[in-house]
């Protein structure tokens, strides 16, 4: 029945029938369905053995397990019976398996207020500063919900020590915090800095490709100059030597056409013996006959340079002179 599996499972353990199909693998069995249909009842008849009941097997703390679990604080009513050390066991197992202590500062708040309710009363005995601090820290800050850890600062029935403690813990807490949470925004900022830099890096080595490639360029430009520069000073050069041979070509055709032969009759055929006009007249002729000779765009060439090479009054000194030549040369014949 569940309201003797207690009483059993704390006598096999004490016994120690613990061998082959023994007493208290039965009785754990059986406790373990009892507690999960009616843990009220098998903690009610827990408490009446302790503290065997809970040295030994876990029995009590087990059933409140059960209960806060499925959210049944009905119990709380029936840890005031405990002694101090017997709910300091009690509570020591529940701080080891439970994930949230909501529940754990309840029981504790309850039993501290009920027992110093008996202090006062002078129906219990006197409950010590280690005692009432042992109980405390049992709870788990951390644990706890944070409306649940305001209550827990604020309560005149928890111990200075634990309070303190709650309260050091949390400054730490809250300084994790804000270094975990400076460090993440300087985390950030470094990767924006790293982002930037990065960025600022690949725009320099753009610009840098850039510049190298207008100083490529460049470069090549003024090679093409210097090379079209040369081109053309060859070309220059070429264009003057080529000149010069026309020059002295030309300047061979101009001696050709100024140099006067006599007649082979030493007859003068036009105009009187040893007058001017004659030898003006056959200089004309003797012009006129090379240039029919050179070609017609050769003597307009030749006629022009030979204008702007010789003025008029050296050509008149020369026809006079080759005038009077042309008579001595009558004369003696």
């Amino acid at each position: 029945m569940p309201s003797n599996v207690a009483a059993i499972r704390v006598a096999a353990e004490l016994l120690g029938m613990t061998e082959g199909e023994n007493l208290c693998e039965v009785t754990e069995s059986y406790f373990d369905r009892v507690v999960g249909i009616d843990a009220f009842m098998v903690l009610r008849s827990c408490v009446t053995m302790l503290p065997e009941a809970e040295t030994t097997a876990s029995l009590v703390s087990r059933c409140i397990e059960v209960l806060i679990l499925d959210d049944d604080v009905s119990f709380l009513d029936d840890v005031v019976e405990m002694q101090a050390h017997e709910f300091q066991m009690v509570a020591c197992y529940l701080n080891k398996r439970l994930r949230d202590h909501d529940v754990l500062y309840k029981m504790i708040d309850l039993y501290l207020k009920n027992l110093l309710a008996l202090v006062k009363e002078n129906k219990y005995g006197k409950l010590t500063e280690e005692q009432q601090t042992d109980i405390c820290n049992n709870l788990d800050c951390s644990k706890l919900s944070p409306h649940i850890l305001v209550d827990c600062v604020q309560n005149p029935r928890m111990s200075l020590k634990f309070i303190m403690g709650v309260i050091l813990v949390e400054h730490l807490n809250t300084r994790r915090s804000l270094v975990a949470a400076a460090a993440a925004a300087t985390q950030q900022v470094e990767r924006t800095s790293l982002r930037k830099i990065l960025h600022h890096d690949t725009a320099h080595r753009h610009a840098t490709d850039i510049e190298e490639a207008m100083d490529s360029t460049y470069y090549r430009i003024q090679s093409l100059e210097k090379e079209l520069m040369d081109m053309k000073k060859l070309l220059e050069h070429h264009q003057v030597r080529h000149g010069k041979r026309n020059n002295n070509a030309l300047n061979q055709e101009r001696s050709t056409s100024f140099h006067f032969e006599p007649p082979h009759s030493s007859k003068i055929q036009r105009g009187g013996r040893g007058s001017i006009s004659s030898s003006n007249f056959l200089f004309d002729d003797m012009i006129t006959e090379k240039n029919n000779e050179v070609g017609m765009s050769l003597a307009d060439k030749t006629s022009t340079k030979i204008t702007s090479f010789f003025p008029h009054k050296i050509i008149t000194t020369l026809k006079n002179a080759f005038g009077c030549r042309i008579q001595r040369e009558t004369k003696r014949s």
